[in-house]
């Protein structure tokens, strides 16, 4: 059974739970473009209109979280992807608004 957190929940659970497994927020997605020949991602939330620029770092993280990946592996495979990346660098807070625990998790 998926348990909805709370925003609060979600920065604990990322922060202090490298088992944490998170979920996209289902009505969102990513669109890439190229604009004057360079790549830019935004990111629309469909319930309320939102529309978000995305680094390609924050595009990276996105597609990275497909409900498998814990948020030890999603930090794991970006410092293969960026060889000077900080495991504490890593917040994907902003684009995650709910989760679930993975199983056996408590």
């Amino acid at each position: 059974m998926q348990r909805e957190y709370s925003k609060t929940d979600i920065i604990y659970e990322i922060t202090y739970n490298p088992n944490y497994v998170p979920q996209r927020y289902p009505k969102t997605n990513i669109k890439t473009v190229t604009i004057d020949g360079e790549k830019k991602f935004f990111m629309k939330n469909h319930e309320n209109g939102s529309l978000y620029d995305l680094s390609e770092f924050g595009n990276d993280i996105w597609n990275l979280i497909d409900g498998k990946r814990t948020v030890k592996e999603i930090i794991e495979t970006l410092q293969g992807m960026y060889r000077d990346l900080r495991p504490d660098f890593v917040r994907v807070t902003r684009l995650l608004r709910r989760g679930r625990r993975p199983s056996g998790g408590s």
